[in-house]
């Protein structure tokens, strides 16, 4: 116990924000184009652009700030 609240009391003492920019990541895969029903479309598509992610602990809080929530 004399540790762990050793610990918190250090833990209390440290104020860090990390911030991380995304700018652009993007993946697509397509179906077989030999195949007549999903040849040359876009079967699964993930990206973001431009988009921020912010973790921030001041004191007791610690807060997450991502894509704008």
């Amino acid at each position: 116990m004399r540790k762990l609240k050793k610990l918190d009391e250090h833990l209390k003492k440290i104020d860090f924000d990390i911030y991380l920019e995304i700018t652009k990541v993007g993946i697509n895969v397509t179906g077989n184009p030999s195949d007549k029903y999903t040849g040359n479309h876009r079967i699964v598509e993930f990206g973001f652009k431009e988009q921020s992610t912010r973790l921030i602990k001041s004191n007791e809080s610690f807060s997450v700030i991502s894509f704008g929530l």
